[in-house]
């Protein structure tokens, strides 16, 4: 539920839309009750969407350290998971969605310090 709200906050914001549309569909990601390995590789939507804006507009300050531990993370996963069988667990704790909210994290982090409209932008 507060997932559903806050994507409704931010496609009424008066944010780009390229945020707009990371930040849907990395919450759909984070929606789903499973996360299996072969699921972190859809992560490359909302990832693309963020580097759109991030090219775009610039990086703040620890994003790209955080996409690169991001991505090896992801294929980590892929590599020890990659029959997508398993559920991705590491000790018991599901490792899918703690790296899809962290990247919904990283995407309202920037839509907040970074994210408005440029004037001017119908």
């Amino acid at each position: 539920m507060s997932v559903a709200i806050i994507v409704w906050l931010v496609w009424r914001s008066r944010v780009r839309y390229a945020l707009k549309a990371a930040t849907l569909s990395a919450a759909a990601l984070v929606a789903t009750p499973y996360a299996f390995a072969y699921d972190l590789a859809v992560l490359a939507i909302p990832v693309a969407f963020l580097a759109r804006d991030q090219i775009s507009y610039g990086m703040l300050k620890g994003e790209q350290t955080i996409m690169v531990a991001l991505f090896g993370a992801a294929l980590a996963a892929l590599v020890v998971f990659g029959d997508g069988v398993d559920r991705v667990t590491f000790g018991g704790v599901p490792f899918g969605p703690i790296v899809m909210m962290t990247l919904l994290g990283l995407i309202l982090h920037r839509t907040i310090r970074h994210g408005k409209q440029p004037a001017g932008f119908a």
